[in-house]
């Protein structure tokens, strides 16, 4: 498949929308008509409107969007090639930073607004609301890979960001174990959840959707549990949320466990969270 490398700039024209600009010859290279849509890589995956501009053929103007959506500034260079979009069955979101009363008549109103659109999983999406746009990160999507809402797309719509609610699972459950938990919530160090019995602390950390790869997910959650192992005396527990996750656990040594006093938890796909042994 043909694909492009391109240098970014910030499509200041293109606030607020799933828009590229590139050059008509770039368009016409990778096969894209305008208005067609194209899958951009940098820091990660994503999707967007390609449009021509009168710019030149080895710079690409992303939207504030695309921007953030991509993972790259202003400066860092992008790969474009057309995207193959599937009809989504169902997408679902839960919104970034704040609660989001829900209901029918809000489920729809939200895919009306992102009907046609390319998504992928983990893209921040703003969605209007009363004049003021309202960020929702996609959590899920059936099937995988860059799809488009239709009108017959199930739209799922969570009223609490996924993470805090994904923390206060874990929370509950180290409650049922005898914790008391002392923070529940994304901290700057990294943790999730913060408890503590018999004095002793139990900092856990949850496995993120941040790249299409549950093995790359595992160990960059894993490796952000290390950092936060300061304290010889605390306990540590990675919260998995993929049954991948699982199998890798098995290649970590018991004695590693034990001397990093390292414990696994699972989410499970109804919300459940349990221990994994």
């Amino acid at each position: 498949m043909t694909q492009v490398r391109l240098k970014v700039f910030e499509s200041l024209e293109d606030r607020g929308r799933w828009r590229v600009r590139v050059n008509l010859g770039v368009l016409r290279r990778l096969g894209v008509v305008p208005g067609g849509v194209v899958e951009v890589v940098g820091g990660r995956r994503t999707a967007a409107f390609a449009w021509p501009a009168n710019v030149g053929g080895d710079v690409v103007g992303l939207s504030d969007v695309v921007l953030r959506n991509a993972g790259v500034r202003v400066g860092d260079f992008v790969v474009l090639r057309k995207a193959v979009v599937k009809e989504a069955v169902s997408v679902k979101l839960a919104p970034v930073d704040r609660t989001v009363p829900v209901d029918e008549g809000f489920v729809n109103y939200v895919r009306r607004r992102l009907l046609d659109y390319p998504l992928t999983i983990g893209d921040i999406v703003p969605v209007p609301v009363l004049g003021e746009p309202i960020m929702f990160k996609v959590v899920s999507t059936d099937p995988h890979g860059i799809v488009a809402v239709t009108s017959k797309t199930n739209v799922v719509v969570y009223e609490k960001p996924l993470e805090e609610g994904l923390a206060r699972l874990v929370a509950n459950l180290l409650k049922e174990q005898g914790y008391n938990v002392l923070h529940v919530g994304l901290l700057e160090d990294g943790a999730d959840v913060v408890a503590e019995k018999q004095k002793v602390k139990l900092i856990a950390k949850i496995v993120r959707e941040e790249t299409r790869d549950a093995k790359t997910n595992f160990y960059i959650a894993l490796g952000k549990l290390l950092m936060l192992m300061k304290d010889p005396n605390a306990e540590y527990a990675l919260v998995l949320t993929e049954n991948k996750h699982v199998k890798l656990t098995k290649n970590i040594p018991e004695e590693i466990k034990q001397k990093l006093r390292l414990r696994f938890l699972m989410l499970e796909k109804k919300y459940v969270v349990r221990e994994v042994k």
